[in-house]
């Protein structure tokens, strides 16, 4: 005869994996699309898969081409020291355009731009400290 308790432990560790792989799955992204038109490129989001316009052949000092699900932009070249910024640039401390963000783990400011002249920044961003890559002359 079977233990009632211990069938009812199984029964418990059963739907508690089940429901772990169903939530692993239900976060998983989809992959990008292999096939789009020409002049464009796959991404992927939590949105969904799309293709988007290629990113931008060349981008003012500081930023750098990106292809994101909301589409080509150039965005702040992002380093931690001159290595990674190729040759020819540095890694210097600028001004940043940031935009607030919400999501896991928490609340963040994601860099979208540099900041004009006059220290400012299309709202809802606003202007804060990021090392960029900045290319000498």
């Amino acid at each position: 005869m079977t233990d009632p308790r211990r069938a009812a432990l199984s029964l418990g560790v059963g739907a508690a994996i089940a429901l772990a792989c169903g939530l692993a799955a239900a976060d998983a992204l989809e992959p990008p699309p292999k096939s789009c038109p020409e002049g464009q490129v796959g991404v992927t989001g939590r949105q969904g898969a799309r293709c988007v316009p290629e990113a931008p052949a060349s981008c003012p000092n500081g930023l750098r081409p990106t292809t994101a699900y909301e589409g080509p932009s150039c965005r702040p070249w992002l380093c931690a020291s001159d290595s990674q910024c190729g040759e020819g640039a540095s890694c210097v401390e600028q001004e940043v355009c940031l935009v607030p963000r919400g999501g896991t783990p928490g609340p963040s400011d994601e860099p979208r731009d540099l900041c004009d002249a006059g220290g400012r920044c299309e709202a809802p961003a606003h202007c804060g400290p990021a090392r960029v890559c900045i290319k000498a002359g």
